[in-house]
């Protein structure tokens, strides 16, 4: 699974009262990518590709380290604590399981 880069790089670019979205970049491997997420249209944008956030609650993003960006989306049951570990969520969901294997 890629992990975002631990250089200090990633950001929010903008966020907050007054802003309709957030803003984001992130560094993977050596690769920025940029995701905003406008909570008025419900919809978010990574590298200029829209999905829609109704109804879901994951947005899964491979292709990054290729610049070939592909977006898919789930529902998982939000059962998560501050203690949670990341292997149960996937446990969850078949589809999780295969993007991830990828």
């Amino acid at each position: 699974m890629t992990q975002p880069s631990q250089s200090g790089e990633n950001a929010s670019l903008f966020a907050g009262p007054g802003f309709p979205d957030r803003g984001h970049q992130v560094w993977v491997r050596g690769r920025k990518l940029e995701l905003r997420v406008d909570s008025k249209t419900n919809t978010a944008v990574v590298e200029g590709k829209e999905v829609s956030l109704q109804g879901v609650n994951v947005v899964m993003i491979d292709g990054v380290d290729t610049g070939k960006i592909t977006l898919a989306t789930l529902w998982v049951e939000p059962t998560l604590s501050a203690t949670t570990d990341l292997s149960e969520v996937l446990r969850q969901s078949t589809t999780l399981q295969d993007f991830v294997k990828k």
